[in-house]
């Protein structure tokens, strides 16, 4: 449940708001402003190398534990313009490594799960509403489908007493197994170098039986307000700050109940374009993010506190197809 949240942030700037917009014609930055969409026959793809490094604390009614997590992933991105305003995107992460290290020093107990794989495709459908003008913003509006394509093993944690192992782990998957369905929209506006933007989408959770275990999966609303800086045509610096509401989420079978109760995520992060030829841009960013102190497993008490993580981005975007009809 620890990876399902940080997971979360992972997608930030992605494939948290509704559409990937375009710049002035020409310009290989096309696809990296969250609000208008391309052109028919105009294409971009994106690949963004991404670390993450989170520590908290985990606690129930008798242990505490210092948790570190630690994620590499690229998250591979594009759309394709088809005219008349509308544009379809897609995302997809790929997880190399990710650990979750849970270390309970009071009774010489470490933890340790490892996750990796492709994780869940999310498509969406976006249209423009308004395209902008001397005195009008730019506005679009979205429908969301995250397709359950990733593996969805879920995986034991390998447990060492001592320095002992005494449990070998299996390695987890980076997938939630069901579907999902939502709505965006996203409105911005340039003025002189700046581009202030505003994103809001909804993505609902989705319930499935699996292995006779009842899901309900959390829901996941998220706002990011944010403003481009266009220092030059070669240039531009974002920066943004994200709130992800998290529903609660729920497995149950006929031994157990777990609920993590709903809880928020807040992140900041700047990002900076630089165009190093005439259809590709270097990507480089660093994010920081606060989760919310909250309880993993109701029942039993058990929360996580203290989380706080920090994301460095290096990526590729390539633009083709500029100038179709």
């Amino acid at each position: 449940m620890i990876r399902h949240a940080l997971g979360t942030l992972l997608l930030a700037g992605a494939a948290a708001l509704p559409a990937m917009a375009m710049d002035p014609p020409g310009n290989a930055q096309k696809g990296l402003t969250p609000t208008d969409v391309v052109d028919l026959g105009e294409v971009w793809a994106s690949a963004r190398f991404s670390a993450l490094f989170g520590q908290g604390k985990a606690e129930d009614l008798v242990n505490k534990a210092d948790v570190d997590i630690t994620d590499f992933q690229v998250q591979l991105s594009g759309a394709v313009g088809l005219g008349m305003g509308i544009e379809v995107t897609f995302d997809i992460p790929c997880l190399f490594r990710g650990t979750t290290d849970m270390d309970v020093s009071s009774v010489s107990t470490e933890t340790q799960q490892l996750s990796e794989g492709f994780g869940d495709l999310t498509l969406s459908g976006v249209y423009r509403i308004l395209q902008e003008g001397a005195a009008t913003p730019q506005w679009v509006v979205s429908a969301i489908v995250v397709a359950p394509v990733g593996n969805d093993f879920r995986g034991d944690s390998e447990v060492t007493v001592s320095g002992t192992t005494v449990r070998d782990g299996d390695t987890a998957g980076n997938g939630e197994g069901v579907w999902h369905y939502g709505f965006g929209s996203a409105i911005s506006k340039q003025i002189g170098m700046l581009e202030p933007y505003l994103g809001f989408s909804y993505v609902f959770g989705g319930k499935r039986q699996h292995n006779g275990v009842n899901e309900d999966r959390a829901d996941v609303a998220t706002l990011i307000a944010g403003s481009e800086l266009h220092i030059s045509p070669e240039t531009t610096i974002d920066l943004r700050s994200a709130m992800f509401f998290n529903s609660k989420d729920v497995t149950e079978d006929n031994r157990a109940r777990i609920t993590e109760e709903a809880f928020n995520l807040y992140a900041v992060q700047a990002t900076a374009y630089i165009t190093i030829a005439p259809s590709v841009t270097l990507l480089a960013g660093f994010g920081v993010g606060l989760m919310d102190d909250h309880l993993l497993d109701t029942s039993g008490d058990a929360s996580l506190n203290d989380m706080i993580y920090y994301q460095g981005m290096i990526g590729l975007h390539v633009c083709f197809g500029l100038g179709g009809p």
